[in-house]
């Protein structure tokens, strides 16, 4: 599978890694860790491949339930697919951050974002990142983000845990503000 080259404008920040403070993986041996970041990359690779109609093989059998989890979704919730793993930069705030998934929900015509996970706890940090890409999608894009979902896929492939973020603004304003404490501490360098 051939993915488009992640492309960071030297010297922007990712939009996760102003988050990075509050995540703890000290307890999480090496290879286990990169073996879930593997894991996850494979599974939004095939998830956009199936969202955009294009998924033409079969994913590996450490994928399959999260896909399978996935495509239950999708199958049942989204009419139409908006934009897909597209990265946007913010020149102003040297940030840069690439959303999963901009749809509408059958039914609806709301703008709904949507993130995808696969590990097996929330976290609280992940209302932020998505604050972070309706921030860049409205600023950089013109685009407007109704409704923010994270997406928990499911490991035996049972249907996914669904939560939506309500408190957009206040989710902005907090992330905004971690951005400056960031700043503080990693200066932008031209």
């Amino acid at each position: 599978m051939n993915k488009k080259p992640d492309e960071i404008p030297k010297g922007y920040t990712r939009v996760t890694e102003v988050l990075l403070p509050y995540k703890n993986f000290d307890n999480v041996l090496d290879h286990v860790l990169k073996g879930a970041c593997d894991r996850g990359s494979l599974v939004h690779d095939f998830c956009e491949l199936y969202a955009l109609n294009m998924c033409i093989q079969s994913p590996p059998e450490e994928v399959k339930p999260y896909f399978e989890s996935f495509t239950k979704w999708f199958d049942e919730y989204v009419s139409d697919v908006l934009l897909t793993e597209e990265r946007i930069s913010d020149p102003e705030l040297f940030l840069t951050g690439q959303f999963d998934l901009l749809c509408k929900i059958k039914g609806s015509d709301e703008v709904v974002l949507v993130d995808y996970k696969t590990p097996e706890i929330h976290e609280i940090s992940w209302r932020l990142q998505m604050a972070a890409y309706s921030y860049l999608l409205r600023e950089r894009r013109g685009i407007k983000v109704d409704r923010r979902i994270s997406l928990r896929l499911d490991k035996e492939g049972k249907p996914p845990h669904i939560v939506e973020y309500m408190d957009h603004l206040n989710d902005e304003r907090l992330y905004l503000n971690q951005i400056e404490i960031y700043r503080y501490f990693y200066p932008i360098i031209k």
